[in-house]
């Protein structure tokens, strides 16, 4: 579902998309307590700020569905122009946007419901609905005074956006420690090829009692850190001192799957699998599932689709899981398919891109006549490499425990009955043909 953590992303997205070159974009995620729920959110960046295109001004257009700039991009984050909007009105019913490409000179955009429609909640009836008819944007001197409690480092941002949601009432949690435990492994995830690579995303979080200064809540404000489904990276959010080593390896070559479609245009998708060392699997040939970074496993088990880097989805998206999807053992490899928003529509993205309707597994029984259809044949072909890719690592992890299986064999004495290396510590042989 699209939710709080959803709503977040595309605004990330934007950060991201416009950041300034050479230069490392930092985007503060700001939640606000009052009376002991998130009552306000802030993101900001210091990204290179709205300008204009074709001598319009791109902040007049945020807030409306299809009002971005992206539409038909072959590469990059955005492209439908309705994640801002979208994700503003799915958290908020007023909300605000400040925009700058140099100090002193504030665009700011907002939308309040209250001013188109109303609804009376005791007669359930709607007492105003009237067309939404946004107002021009207005330059502002100076941004609200109180925002320079929570972002401090605003003064030294020569450019940047901040978008503000207030009187939130759709979180998906009403406390910020709730909202972080429950999103920051996901944003981790999302944003794993970005994160240290120029773009740095910290949560911030303040408590404001009524009448008094905010307080910093030092143990939530923290940068997020990467979450890499594929465990090849160091510095990944896994407990120490894993988190300095990969604990996986690359399982075969990388494989590249080009496709033409019907008209002519060439798609590329990139499978990588990975697969747990053993050591980690299988430390001193016990399960590794409930230690280490085994439960982090757990919690990225399946397929990653990633667009323009960022992933979109993390499922099964209907492929059977050798010996059941309840096999834990699951955990233990990973596939990342890799595409560029040129094949989005092959694909089926969704708009707010939290899904791909065309990527999913197809069997050899319902694949006939599809060399008709651009997207069936690609589905297929696909499937084929990604089911091989699971075949061959769920092999792999049945050959480690069988290897461990044997070498605890090996590790007892003769009997000397039956003159097998069967016999346990206790004096008894394993073999119950033996006596």
């Amino acid at each position: 579902t699209f939710g709080t953590v959803g709503a977040i992303a595309e605004i990330v997205d934007n950060s991201i998309q416009w950041k300034q070159e050479k230069k490392d974009v930092d985007i503060n995620i700001i939640f606000i307590e009052r009376d002991g729920v998130v009552d306000e959110v802030l993101i900001s960046d210091n990204g290179v700020g709205m300008g204009t295109v074709n001598g319009s001004e791109i902040i007049d257009m945020c807030l409306m569905f299809g009002g971005g700039t992206n539409h038909g991009a072959k590469a990059n984050l955005g492209k439908y122009g309705v994640g801002l909007p979208s994700a503003c009105c799915s958290q908020s019913t007023d909300y605000h946007v400040y925009s700058w490409e140099k100090k002193g000179k504030i665009k700011h955009k907002y939308r309040n419901h209250n001013d188109f429609f109303q609804f009376d909640t005791k007669k359930g009836i709607l007492i105003k609905d009237e067309p939404v008819n946004d107002k021009t944007f207005t330059i502002e001197n100076s941004f609200p005074k109180y925002f320079e409690d929570y972002i401090p480092d605003l003064k030294d941002y020569n450019s940047g956006t901040i978008v503000q949601w207030k009187s939130c009432d759709e979180l998906s949690y009403k406390r910020a420690e709730t909202l972080i435990n429950h999103i920051e492994l996901k944003l981790g995830r999302i944003y794993r090829h970005f994160i240290g690579n120029g773009v740095n995303i910290n949560f911030r979080t303040y408590s404001q009692p009524k009448n008094s200064s905010p307080i910093r809540q030092q143990d939530l404000c923290k940068a997020i850190r990467k979450f890499d489904v594929t465990f090849l990276s160091k510095g990944n959010n896994v407990p120490a001192p894993f988190d300095k080593q990969a604990t996986s390896e690359q399982f075969g070559a990388l494989y590249t799957h080009k496709f033409t479609d019907s008209s002519g245009q060439l798609h590329e998708f990139k499978i990588l699998a990975t697969l747990a060392k053993k050591e980690i699997q299988l430390p001193n040939c016990q399960a590794g599932g409930r230690i280490g970074p085994g439960p982090r496993y757990k919690e990225a088990q399946g397929i990653s689709l990633v667009r323009a880097k960022r992933e979109i989805k993390l499922g099964t998206f209907g492929y059977e899981m050798n010996n059941g999807a309840s096999d834990t053992r699951h955990r233990w490899w990973k596939i990342e398919v890799q595409f560029e928003p040129i094949s989005d529509r092959l694909l089926g993205v969704n708009s707010n891109k939290t899904h791909a309707e065309h990527f999913k597994f197809i069997s050899d029984v319902n694949a006939v006549g599809i060399h008709s259809v651009d997207y069936m044949k690609l589905r297929y072909e696909l499937a084929s490499k990604i089911r091989n890719f699971m075949d061959l690592m769920w092999d792999e992890l049945m050959l480690r425990v069988q290897q461990c299986k044997e070498s605890k064999v090996k590790k007892r004495e003769q009997c000397p009955k039956c003159k097998n290396y069967t016999l346990k510590p206790n004096g008894e042989c394993a073999d119950p043909n033996c006596g």
